[in-house]
């Protein structure tokens, strides 16, 4: 069931028209915007069949001429659509000296209402977002020419033979996608194996625990009573004194959620937060909230973000991992800014997103 609902986000994002929606805002903008909706929306309903005039009229009330639809046809809306996508992406080379030109405008008119201290804000307004556009540019022309991932790794001379040969060059160079892969891969594997030396991480505990806490011999030790030969067969006497006296505590933690925790989880998390290597980003769950002209108990979006909830919560009291919460992505960004020297990056796992949720409602308890 969860692998047909991911297919079925991934495919009706396809379906979606991707207009670049960053550009500054202004009157004329706005106008291309709403008529591109318009005829998305009498696209969807003649379709479909789907009864979307609520939304129609919210657009067209906004519109300052809307089209007539009378006897149009599928092909003739499609039609007209394109041509307004055309005619959008057209403004938007603009869209930057129509909102100074709005701006001064509005600002003029509030000079001649008697409200100038309105007019000044909206100049300085106008003014700040000139500075805005101008420092972007230059972060634009000075920035990393490829931001995106590492092309470079600086790493320490292992050897005490390297090192001498070179004694005024103590790091090496390495490039190559490959090469830097598996330098990072085997400093990973280093760095989140540092607790091995510890006497709950050796493996002599760990054999006796199970990779996963699940054995019989660990689930005795959290219920106080621990097994006479743990000392024998644990070679630190001191930490065979400590398993000998856990005990796990009488309070234990609900592993439940209400749709409600479920639904405002999403609706206050930023959209543009980095989730899910599925594909199946935060984007899917933030859409679901937007009015469709329903009812809560017959929107459109509540119900399908209900299926999203029942899937969770019956994988989580069930103690089943969905296969796409097995696997995560680990970024790797420089702390100090030029300098990729290994032992500088951050590493950031970023995990599914309803996943994430679900761990950051319950650890939160």
């Amino acid at each position: 069931m969860d692998r047909d609902i991911t297919r079925a986000m991934l495919a009706a994002e396809k379906k979606l028209g991707h207009l670049p929606l960053e550009q500054a805002w202004s009157p004329q903008v706005q106008e291309k915007i709403l008529l591109v909706r318009f005829w998305q929306l009498t696209i969807l309903q003649t379709r479909t069949g789907r009864d979307m005039s609520y939304q129609l009229q919210r657009v067209q009330r906004s519109l300052d001429k809307p089209p007539d639809t009378t006897g149009i046809t599928l092909r003739m809306a499609k039609s007209a659509l394109s041509k307004a996508k055309q005619v959008f992406l057209q403004s938007t080379e603009m869209a930057a000296e129509a909102q100074d030109q709005a701006l001064e405008e509005e600002a003029k008119a509030l000079e001649l209402a008697g409200k100038g201290e309105k007019a000044t804000i909206l100049k300085n307004l106008c003014r700040i977002k000139r500075q805005k556009r101008t420092f972007k540019k230059l972060r634009k022309i000075f920035k990393d020419s490829n931001p995106g991932r590492l092309s470079l790794v600086l790493t320490l001379k292992e050897t005490e033979e390297e090192r001498n040969a070179d004694k005024e060059e103590e790091w090496v160079r390495v490039s190559g996608s490959d090469e830097i892969q598996k330098l990072i891969t085997k400093r990973n594997l280093n760095h989140f194996n540092q607790a091995s030396e510890t006497p709950i991480g050796n493996p002599q505990t760990m054999q006796i625990f199970g990779w996963d806490s699940s054995s019989h011999t660990c689930s005795q030790i959290m219920k106080g009573i621990a097994p006479e030969n743990i000392s024998e067969r644990l070679s630190d006497s001191v930490t065979a004194a400590m398993f000998t006296h856990f005990k796990q505590a009488a309070r234990t933690m609900e592993a439940e959620l209400t749709f409600q925790e479920f639904q405002q989880g999403f609706a206050i998390w930023r959209e543009l937060t980095t989730t899910s290597p599925s594909k199946q980003h935060l984007g899917h769950y933030r859409s679901l909230f937007a009015p469709d002209g329903q009812v809560d108990e017959e929107n459109l979006g509540n119900q399908i973000l209900y299926i999203h909830f029942q899937v969770t919560m019956a994988a989580t009291a069930t103690d089943v991992s969905l296969k796409r919460w097995q696997n995560c992505i680990s970024c790797h960004i420089k702390k100090d800014k030029g300098s990729p020297k290994l032992h500088r990056l951050c590493i950031i796992h970023i995990y599914k997103a309803d996943f994430n949720l679900v761990l950051k409602l319950l650890w939160s308890r």
